[in-house]
C-alpha cells in the first residue's frame, strides 16, 4: 500500500466531482470534448481542465479520429476523443478501499 498522505492525495486529485462527472461520460463510450460539454453541462474550459488532470494520471487517454458522417461535423475534419483507461480506474478503486479502510480503523480509535 502506498503512504497514506500520498495515497490521499492521489485519491483527491481523481475523485474530485468535476473528474467524476467526467468519468461517468466517458463510461458509455468515447467523446470529445464539444460532445463532453453537451452531456455534462460543464463548460467547455473546465472539461478541458479536468481531462488534461485525468490524462495526467493516466485516466484517460485520447485518439484523434476523422470525421465521416456529416451529422458530426465538418466531414474530413479530425477530432479528438477522450476514453477511459479501465486498468487506471482499477487502481484508483483499490487506492479508494485503502483508504476507506485506513480511515474506518482510525475512527474505531477515536474514543469519543
Amino acid at each position: 500500500m502506498a503512504e497514506l498522505p500520498d495515497a490521499i492525495s492521489f485519491a483527491a486529485a481523481r475523485v474530485a466531482s468535476r473528474n467524476v462527472d467526467v468519468i461517468k461520460a466517458l463510461v458509455e463510450e468515447p467523446r470529445n470534448i464539444s460532445r463532453l460539454v453537451e452531456d455534462t453541462g460543464i463548460n467547455r474550459s473546465t472539461i478541458c481542465h479536468h481531462l488534461s488532470q485525468l490524462e495526467k494520471y493516466g485516466i484517460v487517454g485520447s485518439d484523434y479520429r476523422v470525421i465521416t458522417d456529416p451529422s458530426e461535423g465538418a466531414k474530413g475534419r479530425a477530432v479528438r476523443e477522450y476514453y477511459l483507461i479501465k486498468e487506471k480506474l482499477a487502481e484508483v478503486q483499490q487506492t479508494l478501499a485503502d483508504i476507506t479502510d485506513y480511515l474506518r480503523q482510525s475512527m474505531e480509535k477515536v474514543p469519543y
